[in-house]
Formats: C-alpha cells, structure tokens, sequence
C-alpha cells in the first residue's frame, strides 16, 4: 500500500488490485486502506459502474478472505443501490445478489437466502457464468447447512468448491470446502474433515 501510494499516478484499478492482494494476505487494514483510495477516485471519475464493480469486490473479500460478512453485505447492498440507480450492469447485480445470499444463508436469515438464491437464478446472466453458478450452490449449500440437512450440505458445498476452481475462483472454493467439512461434522463424520 505504502508503494502504490508513492506511484505517480496510481488508478483505481491498482489500489484495487492491491486491496485485493491485501485481502489474501489476510490484512484487513491494508485492504481497507487501499479500497478507500480506490474508492475516492472512482467517485471522482463518476463511473457509476466501476463503481458498484469495486463493491462487489469489496464485498467478496470481506466475505471470504477476510471473513467479515457484515461489512460484506454492506458492500454488496452498496453495489446494489448503485445499479439500482439506473446502471445498466446486469452482471453485477447478479453477482451482488449472490453474495447476499450467501451471507443470508450462512449468517442471518436462511429462507431469504434461499429466495435470493432463486431471484438470480431467474436472472439471463446466471445461466450463462460457472463462477456465478459456484456461488450460487454455495448460498444453497450454506442454506441447507442451517436447515441440517448435514449430508445434502456437505454435497453442495464440494460441488461449489469444484465448480469455483475449475472457474478460477479459489476463495470461493475455499469457502466451500470449509462449510463441506462444517457439515461432515455436523453429522459426525470427522474423517471426512479438512486437517
């Protein structure tokens, strides 16, 4: 962060990818800071879609690296208010509500996730994106989780790891295989845990 910041002009895109960089790293500070730079001069450019772009990436760090799921759904509901706005991005309200979803089903209201599961699943974008569709199964499988439906859960869940690797997305796929052993768990089956 502090070498960005001694860039000549550094763009938002870089104090994103940065801010992404520190998420990995697990530096929630360093993340935020790099955000926030990205940030101010999105808000500057006034490009309302990278704006809501970068939220929804904010939104996945904190959901997953960082593990932060309120301030997570913050930043996805941010994104949402911005495309609801009147931009045109589809996509990212697909992958916003994504993201809601899984925070709901694994943290707050099961049912809702599961609704929202299904209002992306309606959406024409969901159909044609494996990394939308890894998440998808992810909020499902979290959704069953709550439900103990430990088996059907633990399922889901090695599916959307699979699915979020072989689209690239290993945090994702992280995620999954946390809440598969979550769920082997859940039903006793120890062996079947991540060591």
């Amino acid at each position: 962060v502090e070498q960005a910041g001694a860039a000549p002009e550094p763009t938002a895109e870089a104090w994103l990818a940065i801010a992404d960089a520190e998420a990995w790293r697990g530096n929630r500070n360093e993340h935020d800071a790099a955000f926030s730079q990205a940030e101010a001069l999105l808000r500057r450019s006034g490009d309302a879609a990278a704006l809501a772009s970068a939220y929804v990436v904010r939104g996945r760090c904190l959901r997953t690296n960082l593990c932060v799921p309120r301030e997570s759904l913050d930043a996805y509901e941010r994104a949402l208010d911005i495309v609801d706005s009147g931009v045109d991005a589809p996509e990212l309200r697909a992958l916003a509500l994504a993201g809601c979803a899984w925070i709901e089903a694994a943290s707050r209201d099961a049912e809702r996730g599961s609704r929202l599961v299904a209002q992306v699943e309606e959406l024409p974008e969901a159909a044609a994106d494996p990394g939308l569709t890894a998440e998808l199964e992810l909020a499902r499988s979290a959704a069953l989780l709550r439900s103990r439906r430990y088996a059907e859960a633990e399922e889901a869940s090695v599916r959307a790891s699979q699915l979020a690797r072989d689209t690239g997305r290993p945090d994702i796929g992280d995620v999954g295989l946390m809440q598969a052993s979550a769920a082997a768990v859940a039903r006793g089956a120890f062996s079947q845990t991540l060591v």
